[in-house]
């Protein structure tokens, strides 16, 4: 059966709830909410056959896999799709990094660390005006342009946050 990424997610997704709960938790079938898996994914896999509505009333809608779905997920969780994981890039930041910011060191190490580190990092930048904010910005959406590419690249790999979309948004247009 032809499923794309999100649909193969939800399954899998499905599965593991199905497997890790007891069926009296679920009698009158699982909701959206307990799966993680967005109305819209579910209604797809409806119209597929590979999940089935068990109850539905003003206030909830329960729903379970069909042997159909089931044997799909199952498929799906023996098969590691090597396509699907996101290869990690090595990344070296350039060495002018950061050298037109005057002082903010503790700030500065803090940054780079962020955008070496393995896993996605969030940095919250705030505080009052003229604290170099926006500088920080700047200087990390030129690293990630020269370590990705132009903006149209990136927009398809968004390994570098989500500043540059602003950026997109505000200067560019």
């Amino acid at each position: 059966m032809n499923l794309n990424k999100k649909q193969k997610e939800a399954l899998r997704n499905i599965l593991e709830y199905e497997q890790t709960h007891e069926p009296k938790e679920f009698d009158l079938g699982w909701s959206w909410s307990d799966v993680r898996v967005p109305p819209a994914t579910l209604n797809n896999l409806i119209l597929k056959g590979l999940v089935e509505e068990k109850f539905h009333s003003n206030s909830y809608r329960g729903l379970l896999l069909t042997e159909l779905g089931r044997e799909q997920a199952k498929q799906l969780a023996e098969v590691v799709d090597v396509q699907e994981r996101p290869e990690r890039k090595s990344v070296t930041l350039p060495g002018h990094l950061f050298e037109d910011i005057i002082g903010h060191d503790d700030v500065k190490e803090l940054l780079k660390a962020s955008l070496l580190a393995e896993k996605p990092v969030h940095v919250l930048l705030a505080g009052p005006p003229a604290l170099a904010k926006s500088l920080f910005l700047w200087d990390i959406e030129l690293a990630c342009g020269e370590l990705y590419g132009s903006l149209a690249r990136r927009q398809a790999k968004p390994d570098c946050g989500t500043w540059w979309q602003n950026v997109s948004r505000r200067f560019y247009l």
